[in-house]
């Protein structure tokens, strides 16, 4: 069965709620009873992340949320007989996209972060069923802490909702907005949304467009994007997978750019990005480049550079250590690599078998500030990973169904 791949980067500012500060004199002058930063009701504070991972099997059920901090499995909504085509997370919030069906389910996972300065606010609370998304054949899901952009690609529709409704437990879609028919990508950023727009009525795409969380058109970006593929939010801005590079968009005071980070000369179109990732909050991009290796991005030093490898990743990831690079190969085996030379580390088998992206899901490498997690459907298992000590296995889960999708909220 092919899946389809709903793809979310890291944090950003949309429709984040007001909510009172937890240090300075407004905080001393509302004492003991002050709301802590990002509290909603019903959740509990911690002092420290509170990580969970949602995994889901792809022949239906429903998913289930594993609490790494008391290593207990819980159901995560009622149960469904669907197949699941897509599962994706944004911190919090997971999006489960059925096969063949119309729009995806939002699903609190009851654990989040949320930063505020120089510090960060831990949340746990009980997992629960939010709503769902109407739409026709949902595309890419871009999340974050305080929002969510959904493409629908057959429609050309963004549907863009509010985190404050989120955190209420309900779906509240803000805006719907036409962006025409293509694959596109649309990311939450600085309180407005970053959206590719199909111009030329033909399904392809190569304008970067700017809206309000309501749906107004406030700018275009003056650089193009032909052929728009994976997408990131990194602290220096959102990234988008191009023909020719990746583009970045920033903002300075109310105004955004692009600027575009090319591919080498004699890049293949074989080799282009297709998928970016980043952990939330970093700022070491990577990306698979297709059978060569691994590309990784730097957003504030504007390069672009190939990591060469002996056979075609399933998977990337970056802690965003500035020094670690997660590389999971087809036969199993999962690399640390230097960041900055791309020599090998440490390796490790964590897959009891062979995968083949193109015969189903593939596999996810999912890393916070200290640990990596791989999910081995074929084993039904997910593998707790210490990247810093060569590859040690600090923890082995047994799943009660197969993983084959995997997400990791609350770091």
């Amino acid at each position: 069965m092919k899946s389809r791949v709903l793809t979310l980067p890291a944090t950003a500012l949309l429709l984040a709620p007001a909510l009172a500060a937890c240090g300075g004199p407004d905080a001393a002058e509302a004492g003991a009873d002050a709301t802590p930063h990002g509290y909603v009701e019903g959740a509990q504070e911690e002092s420290e992340a509170q990580t969970r991972l949602v995994y889901a099997a792809a022949d239906g059920d429903r998913p289930r949320v594993l609490d790494l901090t008391t290593e207990q499995t819980v159901p995560l909504g009622p149960r469904r007989d669907e197949t699941v085509a897509a599962l994706a997370g944004d911190g919090r919030f997971v999006y489960v996209a059925p096969e063949g069906g119309r729009g995806l389910r939002v699903l609190d996972s009851g654990a989040w972060r949320v930063e505020h300065g120089d510090h960060a606010h831990y949340y746990r609370a009980d997992p629960r069923p939010v709503g769902s998304v109407r739409g026709d054949s949902p595309g890419r899901v871009a999340g974050s802490g305080a929002g969510a952009a959904v493409v629908f690609e057959a429609a050309g529709e963004v549907a863009v909702l509010s985190r404050e409704g989120l955190d209420d437990g309900e779906v509240d879609q803000t805006a719907r907005i036409d962006v025409g028919p293509h694959a596109g990508v649309a990311v939450p950023y600085r309180e407005h949304v970053v959206a590719s727009v199909a111009a030329d009525g033909a399904g392809r795409a190569d304008a970067v467009a700017v809206f309000t969380p309501d749906g107004e058109r406030t700018s275009e970006i003056d650089v193009r994007c032909p052929e728009v593929s994976g997408h990131a939010l990194a602290r220096t801005g959102v990234l988008l997978g191009c023909a020719d590079g990746v583009l970045l968009v920033t903002e300075d005071d109310g105004t955004f750019s692009g600027e575009k980070i090319p591919y080498p000369d004699g890049t293949p179109p074989a080799d282009r990005l297709s998928t970016l990732h980043v952990r939330p909050g970093s700022n070491s991009v990577v990306g698979a480049a297709g059978t060569s290796g691994v590309w990784t991005i730097d957003p504030s030093a504007r390069t672009l550079a190939l990591v060469r490898t002996s056979g075609g990743p399933v998977a990337v990831a970056s802690p965003g250590d500035d020094r670690t690079l997660l590389v999971l190969r087809s036969d199993g085996v999962l690399e640390s690599r230097d960041l900055a030379t791309g020599r090998v580390l440490a390796e490790r088998r964590v897959l009891t078998a062979p995968v083949d992206p193109r015969d189903g899901p593939a596999p996810v490498v999912e890393v916070d500030t200290t640990r990596a997690y791989v999910n081995d459907a074929a084993g039904m298992r997910v593998v707790e990973l210490d990247y810093a000590d060569d590859l040690r296995v600090a923890r082995t889960f047994a799943t009660e169904v197969a993983p084959d999708f995997m997400t990791e909220t609350g770091r």
